[in-house]
């Protein structure tokens, strides 16, 4: 472990030597030493005291070497920049921090003193790991960053990928138009007007698409105001589905229950069973559940089951759950376990008693 790290730092300041020999933007650091109006001295005559007489900052500690070291900064502190923990893109950050130091110094040897302000984490430790002495240009730094992070750069994406985008067949249409949006900013070189025209043919068939095809939008805000409509569209029909769903089933399971009623007729000893309470403790009411049973019918929560009327019934009691005589709707023992099973499924709580415990 310890051979491989000597090597690598063997092979680090090698590479920083290849880079001080290229140094495209010497005459960049240079000028910055010279004739610059922006308040710096020259950096050759301030080699060992600046203007307050202070001794410079050693450079032993930091990987730029003296004359940059020695550089004077500016009297006001950087500007605030967003920092770089060295897991996103790393020519996203380096045009962040150049446009932020614009406002603040043109002075090469500055950016180069401040650029360890804009990292954190990952991409501070390596920051520490560069030799001491040893970065004498801009060039390097931002070569040397370039390269350990060039895993994180984002690559852009070709019209060709982006005609090859197609909305999948259970994708709903707001995930799909941020992925969308997403790789038509990635694309360069792409018009407005050829996003308008072909997007209809990434959606999946239906509405949305036939509607696009008969009327194309004419302005990118004309597009993003269309498709937030159908959207909003989309979202509704969905939480309708979602509503409407425990109901359906709950008339399908209905349905299944009495088809298994007809068809299997219960035997006697089991017939006191069936028509006792299903529940051992039922909801207490606010008012009487005849009103409870017109909310659930007008909700189309509650069907009416329809059953005989049995001989010898009570004709002064009426059901209006099984539309015959010989019960109360108010003392039927059905309707009841029915408002119950609704209650337990999130439904009619309007009309239940707040208990305790």
């Amino acid at each position: 472990m310890i051979r491989q790290q000597q090597e690598a730092h063997q092979k680090l300041v090698a590479e920083i030597a290849q880079l001080k020999e290229r140094r495209p933007e010497m005459t960049e650091d240079n000028s910055h030493t010279g004739n610059h109006n922006n308040g710096h001295h020259n950096v050759r005559n301030n080699r060992h005291h600046d203007d307050s007489g202070r001794p410079p900052r050693s450079p032993e500690l930091l990987p730029f070497t003296e004359d940059i070291m020695q550089t004077i900064m500016p009297d006001r502190p950087p500007p605030q920049i967003e920092k770089f923990d060295g897991t996103t893109d790393p020519e996203h950050h380096l045009r962040n921090f150049i446009d932020s130091m614009t406002f603040y110094s043109n002075s090469y040897p500055v950016k180069c003193r401040a650029f360890s302000l804009s990292l954190k984490d990952e991409a501070l430790e390596w920051y520490y790991t560069l030799p001491p002495n040893s970065v004498n240009s801009f060039y390097t730094v931002t070569t040397l960053f370039k390269r350990q992070f060039s895993a994180n750069r984002r690559e852009r994406v070709s019209a060709a990928e982006l005609v090859n985008l197609k909305q999948g067949r259970d994708e709903t249409l707001r995930a799909f138009m941020r992925r969308y949006s997403e790789a038509a900013r990635r694309v360069k070189g792409v018009s407005h007007e050829f996003i308008i025209n072909n997007l209809p043919n990434y959606l999946k068939p239906g509405f949305v698409s036939e509607n696009l095809y008969a009327k194309l939008p004419k302005t990118m805000e004309e597009l993003q105001e269309k498709m937030t409509k159908f959207i909003k569209m989309e979202d509704q029909r969905h939480y309708r589905k979602k509503i409407e769903a425990p109901v359906t089933d709950t008339k399908r399971d209905d349905r299944r229950s009495g088809d298994r009623g007809r068809n299997q007729r219960p035997h006697r000893r089991e017939l006191k069973a069936l028509l006792g309470p299903r529940y051992d403790h039922y909801a207490h009411l606010t008012t009487p559940r005849e009103k409870v049973f017109d909310k659930a019918v007008q909700a189309n929560l509650i069907t009416i089951h329809k059953r005989r009327t049995p001989r010898d019934a009570d004709a002064s009691k009426i059901c209006r759950f099984h539309d015959n005589q010989g019960h109360s709707t108010e003392g039927c023992q059905e309707l009841k376990d029915e408002i119950e099973r609704l209650v337990y499924a999130g439904y009619l709580r309007e009309f239940v008693k707040a208990e305790t415990g």
